[in-house]
């Protein structure tokens, strides 16, 4: 959950220095425009409406976990150009964000973000109690996310074998071009 609200807290500073990312629409089938058989082969059968709802502000390929889209405990922050998902698992939270903008310029005083940024290498880091990944999709940054509420005995915080399938599990489920 904090790594959310951080990136959210830099969101919110960089809005006024910073631009938006193109999106490169081609190639990205999202689950409302596949075929029946299509959905049903990925074991989803539709966007559930309450989800299709919070999502259909955001100009972005939507990523969402196929198997967690009927989950009663999520909660979404969104806007046109990001979004942020947390969902409550078994002593876990699985936390999901997508962001098309970025800081047009980055001062020698930003030294410490300008080396995180440069160093995005899109592997599964294990930190501090969790385990994410930062990946870019169709022009946009992705971050997967999952903190535990014991890391130093839950397995899910321990390595990354548990991210690795929720990152296999993510599909499309929506956007506006």
């Amino acid at each position: 959950m904090k790594h959310i609200l951080v990136k959210l807290l830099l969101l919110s500073t960089l809005v006024n220095a910073s631009g938006v990312l193109n999106v490169d629409w081609s190639g990205v089938k999202s689950l409302e425009t596949s075929n029946s058989n299509k959905r049903r082969s990925l074991g989803v059968s539709t966007v559930p409406k309450e989800l299709k709802e919070k999502i259909s502000n955001i100009e972005m390929p939507v990523y969402f976990p196929k198997d967690k889209m009927k989950s009663k405990n999520i909660s979404i922050v969104t806007d046109t150009n990001f979004y942020a998902v947390t969902i409550k698992l078994d002593k876990a939270y699985l936390m999901l964000s997508g962001d098309k903008t970025y800081q047009a310029e980055i001062t020698t005083s930003q030294a410490d973000m300008k080396k995180a940024i440069e160093s995005y290498d899109g592997k599964f880091i294990v930190s501090e109690g969790s385990v994410n990944i930062d990946f870019r999709r169709h022009g946009v940054n992705y971050m997967l996310t999952v903190e535990c509420d014991k890391p130093q005995t839950d397995k899910r915080c321990k390595n990354a074998s548990f991210l690795k399938k929720e990152y296999k599990k993510l599909v499309v489920i929506g956007g506006k071009r």
